[in-house]
C-alpha cells in the first residue's frame, strides 16, 4: 500500500555541534549493501511517500568542523521508497567564522544549494581575512562531496602571495625559511584549485626540490614528502600527515653505490642499513 505524507517543520532556535569525525574512514564506493530480508518482505510493507517543507528560524546556531555561525533558509525534502532523499531549497550560514589554516577567518558568504540528492548539495562559500588594506581569503565552489578551493585576495595579487597573507600575514618575500615550507606544505596539501602548480612555485622560491605524495599501508597514512641533498652524499626529507598529524624526519646517507645508512624520527624512531643489487 502506498501513502503520501506531507509535513511542515518551523525550527525556531536550535544548537547543532556533531562529533568530530575527522578520524572516520567512509565506505568505499565499491561496497555492496545486501538486505537480509528476502523480495517478498519487501512488498509485505507499506510504501509511504512524504514530503516535508523545513524552515530554520534565526536562532539555529551551528559549531563544528571549525565553523560557527547561524544557519538560515529552507528545503523542501521529497522522500519515495526505494529511493535517496531529494531536497530543493537553499541554506545561508549568517555571522559565520572558519578555522582554516590555523587563522579565525570572517565568512563573507556561504550558501548551500540543494537541487537533488540531500547529501550533496552546491557550495559557495567566500571566507576572509583583512590585514590592513588587503584582504585574502578562500572560495569554495562545487559540491559537498566534490569540492573546489581557491585562493583569492583584494587587491588581486599572484596565488603565492595570497596564500602567503593568508597564512602569514605578509607576501610571500619577506617569509623566513621555515614559513616557507609551511607555505609550501599548505599548497600541495590542500585541495586547491591549482595547487600542484603552486607548490612548485613556492617551493623553487626556498629551494625545495622534491615533492611526493608517500602511501601508508592505509590511505589514512599518506604523507607529503619534500626532500633536498644537503650534499652529494646526505639527503634530508620531511614528512606530514595528509591526514593525520603525524611528522616524519628522515635521513639518508651515501656510503657507495651499494650501501646507504638511513634514519627516521616520528611516531617512531629507528636506523637501517639499505643495500642495493642492479641486474
Amino acid at each position: 500500500m502506498s501513502f503520501l505524507r506531507t509535513y511542515q517543520v518551523v525550527v525556531p532556535d536550535a544548537l547543532i555541534e556533531p562529533p568530530d569525525l575527522s578520524g572516520a574512514v567512509s565506505v568505499s564506493p565499491d561496497v555492496v549493501i545486501i538486505s537480509e530480508e528476502s523480495p517478498e518482505a519487501e512488498n509485505d510493507k507499506w510504501n509511504i511517500h512524504s514530503q516535508m517543507q523545513l524552515t530554520l528560524g534565526d536562532n539555529v546556531k551551528f559549531r563544528g568542523f571549525g565553523l560557527s555561525g547561524r544557519i538560515t533558509g529552507g528545503l523542501d525534502i521529497t522522500e519515495e521508497p526505494g529511493k535517496a532523499t531529494k531536497a530543493l531549497g537553499e541554506m545561508q550560514v549568517m555571522d559565520g567564522q572558519y578555522k582554516a589554516y590555523g587563522q579565525e577567518l570572517t565568512i563573507e558568504k556561504g550558501r548551500l544549494l540543494f537541487v537533488g540528492l540531500i547529501d550533496d548539495p552546491g557550495l559557495d562559500v567566500r571566507a576572509v581575512r583583512k590585514i590592513q588594506d588587503v584582504s585574502a581569503g578562500v572560495q569554495v565552489i562545487g559540491t559537498l562531496k566534490t569540492p573546489e578551493m581557491r585562493i583569492y585576495s583584494v587587491p588581486a595579487m599572484d596565488q603565492s602571495d595570497a596564500l602567503s597573507y593568508l597564512l602569514f600575514g605578509r607576501p610571500m618575500n619577506r617569509l623566513s625559511n621555515s614559513e616557507g615550507g609551511k607555505l609550501h606544505n599548505t599548497a600541495s596539501s590542500a585541495y586547491v584549485s591549482g595547487g600542484g602548480l603552486l607548490a612548485k612555485k613556492i617551493g623553487a622560491a626556498f629551494g625545495i626540490r622534491d615533492v611526493e605524495i608517500e602511501k601508508g599501508e592505509t590511505e589514512q597514512e599518506s604523507a607529503l614528502v619534500i626532500g633536498k641533498y644537503l650534499s652529494p652524499k646526505l639527503y634530508v626529507s620531511y614528512g606530514i600527515g595528509l591526514f593525520e598529524p603525524v611528522n616524519t624526519i628522515r635521513m639518508r646517507y651515501t656510503l657507495n653505490p651499494m650501501w646507504q645508512l638511513q634514519t627516521e624520527h616520528g611516531v617512531e624512531s629507528g636506523g637501517d642499513i639499505l643495500y642495493t643489487i642492479e641486474r
